[in-house]
């Protein structure tokens, strides 16, 4: 099942750096950042809690909310990249960029 995710994960990739391209080109590069990631809140807010995980107790290390700066440059930089380059050029170069430094 895990295998069967990773093709449809590249593929709500492809369709969400379009339309977060989009949006970035009718109201700008900053304000579809908030406005993409306020969109995103919601939705897992939404998500925890009709799932109702059990929270862990203690405290969370601070450079585990790196990954929020991380999301938030990625969606920048693929936006600034939509308007610059063709859209299969820019998901090209994210994904050499993915797959490189897995490695």
């Amino acid at each position: 099942m895990y295998s069967a995710s990773a093709p449809l994960v590249g593929a709500l990739i492809t369709v969400m750096l379009s339309i977060n391209s989009r949006l970035s080109a009718r109201v700008g590069d900053l304000v579809a950042a908030v406005v993409i990631h306020a969109a995103g809140l919601v939705a897992v807010s939404a998500a925890a809690l009709a799932l109702c995980e059990a929270r862990r107790p203690g405290r969370i290390p601070a450079y585990y909310y790196l990954g929020g700066f991380v999301g938030v440059s990625t969606v920048l930089l693929c936006n600034y990249a939509f308007g610059a380059v063709s859209a299969s050029l820019a998901v090209a170069m994210t994904l050499l960029g993915q797959a490189t430094f897995s490695m």
